[in-house]
């Protein structure tokens, strides 16, 4: 699907709709299907001249189907806090050390961590560490 808007809203989840797709190998069709938009009002969808709320739900129903296929191991919250932590992650170029150093996950779990196959509880803890980490190096 190949957006064309500068709302940078609408920006946002249509790339967040397409990344997915593309992790999901979906065709179109199959993310019409998920985000409940008709053919009919495609192409509008993609100009981003919808109301910003339709793509906002849009976004929610693509990444519950991503996450479900993605991280099924985890549940929706922990999908959400691990999905924030890979963001951060990769925003902030952290090695694994460092995130192991931040986080508190030990070198043997940390790749079950980041694959989603950890406690919840994990998920909760790394997501509050790495969180206050990400606010302190980005508040500069």
């Amino acid at each position: 699907m190949t957006q064309t808007t500068d709302n940078q809203q609408i920006s946002y989840d249509l790339t967040l709709i397409n990344n997915w797709q593309k992790q999901l190998n979906y065709s179109d069709d199959q993310v019409r299907a998920v985000i409940q938009i008709g053919s009919d009002d495609l192409p509008d969808f993609l100009a981003g001249h919808l109301d910003v709320d339709t793509y906002d739900l849009a976004a929610e129903r693509m990444r519950k189907v991503a996450f479900k296929q993605l991280l099924p191991h985890l549940d929706t919250r922990s999908a959400y806090l691990l999905n924030g932590m890979k963001f951060e992650i990769r925003d902030l170029r952290l090695t694994p050390e460092t995130v192991r150093q931040i986080t508190g996950v030990s070198a043997d779990e940390y790749k079950r961590f980041l694959a989603g196959q950890s406690d919840r509880l994990v998920y909760e803890d790394a997501f509050d560490w790495l969180g206050v980490y990400y606010y302190f190096q980005t508040k500069r």
